[in-house]
């Protein structure tokens, strides 16, 4: 005998499961349970930011309300201890071993590698970013990135896909001391949407924080992000070489603190502080070199050059020629658009 049996009052779902409520623009986003945050994949809702990724690669889908003439978007990214304990968790289970007890877990070192993201908007490449924690950045490191969505490509939906990936054609330079999997525990904090009344600025990423408005490019990992205008135009870059090493001593506690350390540092600032030239590389996120020269000095001891339009987000890699030989060194960087 058959029987039917229906039931009108089950329901199985999530809290997730709730109506959608687009995001009105201007508008942000800070936390996971954001019912404008309509899709997820390879990521995690985060309690008290957005998402964080549980796969090498995820994809963030966001409905707006009102996206008629486009959208300018920006997003902190973010790597902290987390990130680092995600990582682990995720190639102790790609070797086939348990992941340790609490009281037995020794976080990896991860202080000499950095992470490498690709992000996309609508399928499309729109941003690169790096991210490098070091030991003495208390546990975490932000970098922003901007790029614009044009209205034709949101379309009636109103639905924004956001995706990170690992870069597929990065050059070898900078894949050189990458972190495996570096997607792994990488954290998405905030994201910010704005009416596409001015266009986006050209803006780099390296990887470390900035100091008084300039980026620093460190010697390690020895190379930056540059992300263009939102027109796509040539952009000029200015480089003020900062001397050698990797994390710097920044603030004047810092460097009555570790009185030795601070010393070496200006030893190595003076070092690299001569007329020699330097060598630029600059490729594009599909393995093409845009631009490969020596540069020298201008009468302010900086270093320009211009990236042509049209070739969108570009990897740099600049390095001070001393005695002939290439050596990397801190460089304070700076992106603007190039005069018509």
């Amino acid at each position: 005998m058959n029987s039917n049996f229906r039931l009108p009052s089950l329901h199985l779902g999530t809290s997730f499961d709730a109506r959608i409520t687009p995001l009105e623009v201007p508008g942000l986003l800070e936390k996971g349970s954001a019912p404008a945050l309509c899709m997820l994949d390879g990521a995690s809702r985060a309690p008290h930011r957005v998402s964080r990724l549980v796969r090498p690669m995820g994809l963030l889908g966001i409905k707006l309300a009102n996206p008629e003439g486009g959208v300018r978007v920006r997003m902190r990214l973010l790597a902290d201890d987390l990130s680092t304990q995600m990582w682990d968790r995720h190639m102790y289970r790609l070797q086939g071993e348990p992941m340790p007890e609490d009281d037995e877990y020794v976080p990896s070192n991860v202080s000499t590698r950095h992470r490498l993201i690709e992000v996309t908007a609508q399928g499309r490449t729109s941003a690169l970013a790096v991210l490098a924690l070091r030991a003495n950045d208390d546990g975490i490191v932000r970098q922003h990135v901007s790029f614009e969505i044009g209205a034709d490509e949101i379309g009636e939906s109103g639905l924004v896909m956001i995706g990170l990936e690992s870069p597929a054609q990065a050059p070898a330079w900078a894949r050189a001391k990458e972190l495996e999997h570096s997607l792994m525990g990488t954290c998405v904090a905030k994201v910010w949407i704005d009416r596409l009344d001015e266009r986006v600025p050209a803006r780099v990423s390296t990887g470390r924080p900035g100091v008084e408005q300039t980026a620093i490019a460190a010697a390690s990992p020895g190379f930056f992000a540059l992300n263009p205008a939102g027109d796509n135009g040539a952009t000029t870059v200015r480089l003020a070489a900062r001397g050698a090493g990797g994390g710097r001593l920044l603030g004047r506690r810092a460097k009555v603190k570790h009185p030795l350390r601070f010393a070496r540092e200006t030893f190595q600032d003076r070092r690299v502080d001569t007329s020699s030239p330097a060598a630029v590389e600059v490729v594009d996120v599909k393995g093409a070199t845009v631009l490969e020269s020596k540069i020298s000095q201008n009468r302010k001891g900086l270093y320009e050059f211009e990236v042509p339009a049209g070739v969108g987000p570009v990897y740099v890699r600049a390095r001070k020629l001393v005695g002939g030989r290439p050596r990397n060194v801190n460089w304070g960087v700076k992106a603007r658009p190039s005069e018509s």
